[in-house]
């Protein structure tokens, strides 16, 4: 053997070494990865990054910093941090279109979010110790393998896992299901999302301080400017909902702890008071005195009225069930482990029969009660709110994956290696349907998907559909296949949550590359306005637009430069049907949107109005677009008749170059 060849063989054994003394940068890669693919390379999509794109646009070209506006109309839903630092992002990187260099403030706020829950975790490692010890005890014990026997099998151990304890409940927060599609879009609830993390760290450091230094010797300042920052972040970003979900969870505590009731805590309520004071303050002064008016709507029918029912703006909340069942969906898998944490100590509390119940009582750590009554604080706001979205329900995911996560402590090395083994088979599985399903749209535009797949994926996907090749696309989903092998491969990583983990990364990073095309030309207006725009571009007065949200106008505006004019005026949805608009019965052009049957009395009446086009977005079977044009118009010049729309609907779409 040469030296070269020895040389060589060295390297390779050296590699997987590397690979399984630094498999948590493997995995964080994987993480990484997840964030990054899905945000970028796609239009804006409904429903609440539109509109949100829209307000950046806005202030980037009118420097609408104080008073949101969408398509140069005040849209008062939300507060602006979102949008601004989406400005910021789309001003410091002018070479990346707006919609893209806005969702660098996604990574932005996501990596802050991500940092706060290990941050979190970390407090609380030692508190799950003694709760595997003292309550959980009894469920691990039996016959087990021995350290030496889980090294071989590729088991985690004890130690090992309490040392990777706060990687375990970043992991699980990372895989909720119901934050897959929402932190990949540039909406509001993104910065309230880690507003919401930032907060429940400050208050989890409070209540370890207090047990460390007691009551006298606490440090409080600096879990003060966390926790204050927090709420200012989380109001900032969506207003009063996080703030108040915080205020009801410290209430509950001053019940039950003595340590969120003495003098320390007293000035801890005051630090953060005044650490949350410019967040909480300077905006809403600069946009009372810029609007009173809109200001009472943001606060009083979008804030209080939405959520109390007497103001009626969407996302009505149906029955009890459904409500349940949005619950456990959107927190798995976080959602199941702190019901097992919750069930184990009641089960334990009941055995106590109130012996020592200091000791037993529900969560007998400050740290983890304060998490758990939040959560409980959260869960009892949403099952009274009169509205429900699984967006709303955001907010509710970092505490539950700090909750369950000792429930990780307590699995037994023979159910991770079961759990592991499931779940790499089942996200293998979907991963070869998504790339079988990337190799028929290629080669045979889904003329070779089964009948069964077809007719799912028909639903809400354009087909046929002409899928063309990118390859940078291809070669990042390639690397995230084998990033995932990787991950899988590395023994240290073999447990149910990190295969949990990387296995929805793979899945939503092979959508977000292989067909992220077919997807974004469902779920985007861009093709459709694009097919309309020489047509408004001819409107000689003004596009008037009935039924259409801001949504729906912030694309119309970015896509084609058409200023929209609301048909009825009113901020908030399709305006109010009692407030016609004066400026929009001049318009030369209308475009109505029709959602439903009843839908067809916004079309205009009379013979003074030609319908022109009419057609929906590619694969969209639920909204109508109608373009009319003005027959009769009082310009000295004639419109010129426009060129011949075919509708979307009925043509073989082409994926873009």
């Amino acid at each position: 053997m040469t030296l070269s060849e020895a040389d060589g063989g060295a390297a390779s054994r050296r590699l997987p070494l590397l690979l399984v003394r630094h498999w948590r940068w493997a995995i964080m890669l994987m993480v990484a990865a997840y964030f990054i693919a899905g945000t970028f390379w796609r239009a804006p999509w409904k429903a609440d990054e539109p509109y949100s794109f829209g307000i950046v646009l806005n202030i980037i070209e009118r420097g609408d910093w104080i008073v949101p506006n969408v398509a140069f109309e005040p849209f008062v839903e939300k507060p602006p941090l979102m949008y601004w630092s989406g400005a910021l992002a789309a001003l410091a990187v002018p070479e990346l279109p707006p919609h893209e260099a806005v969702r660098l403030a996604v990574l932005f706020w996501m990596g802050l979010t991500c940092l706060a829950v290990w941050r979190t975790a970390r407090l609380l490692r030692a508190e799950a110790r003694d709760w595997r010890m003292r309550i959980g005890a009894q469920l691990a014990r039996g016959p087990a393998p021995t350290l030496a026997e889980r090294r071989v099998a590729g088991l985690d151990a004890g130690s090992t896992v309490l040392r990777d304890y706060a990687l375990g409940a970043l992991l699980l927060f990372v895989g909720c299901i119901g934050l897959t599609e929402h932190i990949h879009k540039f909406i509001a609830d993104v910065p309230q999302l880690a507003g919401t993390a930032l907060a429940l760290y400050g208050l989890v450091r409070y209540a370890k301080a207090c047990e460390m230094g007691g009551a006298d010797g606490v440090e409080v300042m600096r879990p003060a400017l966390w926790f204050g920052t927090g709420l200012g972040v989380a109001f900032l970003g969506k207003g009063v909902l996080v703030p108040g979900l915080f205020a009801l969870t410290v209430v509950v505590a001053m019940a039950l702890l003595p340590d969120f009731r003495s003098r320390q805590a007293w000035r801890f309520y005051l630090v953060s008071l005044l650490a949350a004071s410019p967040w909480l303050l300077i905006w809403p002064v600069l946009f009372w005195r810029e609007s009173p008016d809109l200001f009472i709507e943001w606060f009083w029918i979008n804030n209080i009225g939405r959520f109390f029912g007497f103001t009626h703006l969407g996302g009505e909340k149906s029955s009890l069930e459904v409500t349940v069942r949005s619950i456990l969906l959107t927190g798995t898998p976080a959602v199941w482990p702190a019901l097992g944490v919750l069930g184990v100590s009641l089960w334990k509390l009941a055995r106590q029969r109130g012996r020592g119940a200091r000791a037993a009582w529900l969560l007998p750590y400050q740290g983890h009660l304060v998490v758990a009554l939040f959560v409980l604080a959260t869960l009892a706001v949403v099952l009274r709110s009169a509205v429900l979205r699984d967006v709303y329900l955001m907010p509710l995911q970092p505490a539950l994956a700090l909750l369950g996560a000792p429930m990780l402590l307590l699995m037994p090395p023979a159910w991770r290696a079961r759990i592991w083994g499931a779940l790499v088979a089942l996200f293998a599985a979907m991963a070869l349907v998504v790339w079988g399903v990337w190799a028929a749209m290629v080669t045979s535009s889904g003329a070779w998907l089964p009948g069964w797949l077809a007719k799912s994926l028909g639903r809400v996907l354009p087909l046929p559909y002409d899928m063309l090749v990118h390859p940078v696309a291809v070669l990042a989903a390639v690397g995230m296949t084998v990033l995932w092998a990787v991950c899988m491969w590395l023994r240290p990583a073999r447990s149910g949550v990190v295969a949990w983990a990387a296995g929805i990364g793979l899945v939503w990073g092979l959508l977000g590359t292989l067909l992220m095309p077919w997807i974004d030309d469902a779920r985007s207006y861009r093709p459709l306005f694009q097919a309309i725009k020489p047509v408004l571009e001819s409107a000689q007065v003004c596009v008037a637009t009935r039924g259409m949200g801001e949504s729906e106008r912030a694309l119309m505006h970015y896509e084609t430069g058409v200023r929209p004019v609301k048909w009825l005026l009113g901020h908030s949805g399709t305006g109010d049907e009692h407030r016609p608009n004066p400026a929009a019965r001049t318009c030369d052009l209308m475009l109505v949107l029709e959602k439903r049957p009843e839908h067809r009395l916004r079309r205009p009446r009379g013979d003074d109005w030609e319908l022109v086009w009419r057609g929906s977005r590619p694969g969209d079977t639920n909204e109508t677009f109608s373009l009319f044009q003005r027959r009769n118009t009082s310009v000295a010049e004639a419109l010129p008749a426009p060129e011949p729309i075919v509708p979307l609907t009925d043509t073989q779409h082409r994926g873009r170059p």
